[in-house]
């Protein structure tokens, strides 16, 4: 019974902010657009909360549309997105004041977070770090960096490279002109319909489904799980596959599967 009672408070514990705050109690809309005009690279800085980046309908303007929530209205007014342009550069990072971000137990919660929506013309370079929650990405045009740190991550229809450095979550991918380029600690990954190269330099633990790639698949370092690779223009090619099955089909060009 004891051993049941830890398992139950640390899994609330772990509970994203949004399964501990079913309903937002205090909350503030935080909206500003910024001008393109000589800007070639975006960083995007969060903490947690959703994180949604979308084509824009303007090609001159990015479009920033946030909801802060927070359990009291002193952890709301701690919350803001900043934005520091320099140069060529812009940047969009959630400031926590010192309430810190999502704390919960299983008696009770306490939380403070910001789910963010972005929509950016095409041709930029972004790179994007987030500290948990969920990841969209979608009718995007740019190269794309992703340093994630918890939650599902859900790409599509993006033209351009994606390099992702993920802690733990699902990853899905869809729809990629370009190449995609993974390290993964932990979750399922699925990509699909990637015109370019697909190179997971290292993943921890999770199946990887991979089908229908324009170039190479290449897995370097796999902890545990299935890897399933099928419709390859190029060759496939893995390192150490740790634990789990390998299975392949439709690959045109080389083979290499230790």
């Amino acid at each position: 019974m004891m051993k049941i009672l830890t398992c139950l408070v640390l899994a609330g514990s772990l509970a994203s902010p949004l399964a501990m705050a079913q309903s937002c109690r205090y909350s503030r809309d935080i909206n500003f657009d910024v001008e393109l005009q000589g800007l070639t690279r975006l960083s995007i800085d969060v903490g947690a909360g959703e994180l949604n980046v979308t084509g824009a309908q303007r090609s001159d303007l990015i479009s920033v549309r946030a909801v802060a929530c927070a359990d009291s209205q002193s952890r709301l007014d701690d919350l803001d997105l900043r934005q520091d342009r320099q140069g060529d550069r812009l940047e969009i990072a959630s400031e926590t004041g010192d309430s810190g971000w999502a704390s919960g137990n299983w008696f009770g919660s306490n939380y403070a977070y910001i789910d963010v929506n972005i929509s950016i013309p095409a041709g930029l370079v972004i790179d994007i770090d987030d500290g948990s929650g969920d990841l969209t990405l979608s009718d995007v045009s740019g190269d794309f960096r992703i340093d994630d740190g918890s939650g599902g991550i859900e790409i599509e229809r993006v033209t351009g490279d994606v390099r992702i450095d993920d802690g733990s979550g699902d990853i899905w991918i869809q729809d990629v002109t370009g190449s995609v380029r993974l390290e993964d600690g932990s979750g399922d990954m699925e990509l699909s319909n990637i015109s370019g190269d697909v190179h997971v330099l290292d993943d921890g633990s999770g199946d990887i489904r991979i089908e229908t790639v324009g170039g190479n698949v290449t897995i370097d370092d796999d902890g545990s799980g299935d890897i399933r690779v099928h419709d390859v223009r190029g060759s496939f090619e893995t390192g150490d596959t740790g634990s789990g099955d390998v299975d392949y089909s439709g690959v045109e060009g080389r083979v290499d599967v230790r």
